[in-house]
């Protein structure tokens, strides 16, 4: 009986472990391989009297031009940007304008800040001298990547704002560097992280700085998407 007892509970624990159920063995989260640009914040309150506005533009047509009001935050349609005073800022690809000089017939030129880093912050305002109206000069105006290091560019005469934006030489090279930098083939491209000084349509300065030049769909890289952080004193935009 005793030995009979003894099988009987060795079968028993065999049974048991045999019956416990298996543990999967913890995976290692998956990494995103894609990077995603970083996050940015506005202020939900004025800060020292500037309001700040956070907008991404689709400016990644090579073709056209598209034209942003600061005060209402978004992009208004110009048929004649040159006598329209409905738009301040005009954005194509990695280029800029405003609404002034040889661009259209309001207030606006620019003006690059070295000192301070902080937009909401205190800015002398730039003595007429210092600001940089709208021109003409060489701009890429279409781009077509063939693959295989083969590629068709072409280059024409645009109103621009050479403060903000790079000047082509023709030859695939610039004249000077503007916010956004594109260089190298394949392009390279970098952001001028420094505060910008525009003058609007009606004669307002804004403040300006550029975080992006892309945004990201379905774990594709999108170039030509601008993401601009401004500040406008509050009560020029009640």
């Amino acid at each position: 009986m005793k030995k009979i007892s003894l099988l009987a509970v060795v079968m028993l624990l065999l049974c048991t472990s045999c019956c416990e159920p298996i543990k999967p063995t913890p995976q290692p989260p998956k990494q995103n391989e894609t990077p995603t640009p970083p996050p940015v914040v506005t202020p939900s309150k004025p800060e020292n009297g500037w309001k700040t506005k956070v907008v991404v533009i689709n400016a990644s047509d090579y073709t056209k031009w598209v034209y942003l009001n600061f005060a209402k935050g978004e992009l208004v349609e110009v048929t004649n940007p040159e006598t329209d005073l409905s738009w301040d800022l005009g954005l194509h690809r990695y280029d800029f304008k405003t609404n002034g000089g040889t661009s259209g017939k309001g207030k606006g030129a620019a003006v690059r800040i070295t000192k301070q880093k902080v937009i909401t912050e205190d800015i002398p305002t730039p003595k007429d001298s210092e600001w940089t109206l709208d021109r003409e000069g060489l701009l890429l105006m279409q781009f077509t990547n063939e693959g295989g290091g083969v590629h068709q560019s072409k280059y024409e005469k645009q109103m621009a704002n050479f403060c903000l934006s790079s000047e082509c030489d023709g030859y695939g090279d610039f004249l000077n560097k503007g916010i956004i930098r594109q260089e190298g083939m394949p392009p390279e491209v970098s952001i001028d992280n420094a505060i910008y000084l525009i003058r609007s349509a009606s004669g307002d300065i804004v403040r300006l700085r550029v975080h992006d030049y892309r945004k990201f769909e379905n774990e594709r890289e999108m170039r030509g998407y601008i993401t601009l952080e401004y500040a406008i004193k509050q009560e020029n935009n009640k």
